[in-house]
């Protein structure tokens, strides 16, 4: 069984024992579904896909979300994604990833995803099924895992330094996103988030697939 399978598979169990939970009629007897502005600050774990890169030992990465939007009406709600991935790491042949370098070295591969989504939902009461489609660009980083400096703040020699890194390669290309989740709703306002997706970037990003899963909070405005 592959890694988004089992993924697919924990993800579908999770919703199913929420959607048993939520058979009751109390979980049906208020409407949440409120017009309106919202945010959603989640966590992220992105399940690398990754096809014909010369790595096969890519480790999964985790990273923060926010997104902001609006709900148009118990149906339809569009938002703006961002969502910051920090941490496919391997060991690689530097060739691979640009003739003009050689050797091996541990790397880190980061990503920054930037997309416009269109949730479809499925008003159920306090359980809030939805399904997503965005687009839109995603950036990617390649660079070296260790510190290649530090810079301090105020000054050299200041209370908060920061590691810097050597940059290896770098690339942004078109991305589509595809995938469901809930609103488990706590009340009006609040409510705990989960969904499911998978990216899809093109071109010259376009072997950089991943399954990513998202965790948080929502706030209605």
């Amino acid at each position: 069984m592959s890694k988004t399978q089992t993924v697919f598979n924990f993800f579908s169990i999770t919703l199913l024992s929420v959607i048993y939970l939520c058979l009751a009629p109390p979980c049906f007897a208020e409407n949440f579904t409120t017009p309106g502005g919202y945010i959603i600050v989640s966590g992220l774990t992105g399940f690398e896909n990754f096809k014909d890169t010369g790595v096969d030992d890519f480790k999964d990465a985790w990273g923060l979300g926010i997104r902001i939007g609006n709900r148009f009406n118990e149906q339809w709600s569009l938002e703006g994604d961002l969502g910051m991935m920090n941490g496919f790491d391997a060991t690689v042949d530097l060739s691979e990833i640009n003739p003009d370098l050689s050797g091996t070295e541990k790397i880190i591969l980061d990503t920054l995803l930037l997309t416009a989504n269109l949730k479809a939902h499925w008003p159920l009461g306090r359980f809030e099924p939805y399904a997503l489609v965005g687009a839109g660009i995603m950036y990617v980083r390649v660079r070296s895992a260790d510190p290649t400096g530090y810079v301090c703040w105020p000054s050299d020699y200041g209370w908060y330094c920061r590691g810097t890194y050597s940059k290896i390669n770098d690339a942004a290309e078109f991305v589509t996103k595809f995938g469901f989740g809930s609103e488990i709703h706590i009340d009006d306002q609040w409510a705990i988030t989960l969904d499911l997706s998978y990216v899809v970037p093109y071109s010259d990003l376009s072997d950089m697939t991943y399954t990513l899963f998202s965790w948080g909070f929502r706030h209605a405005f």
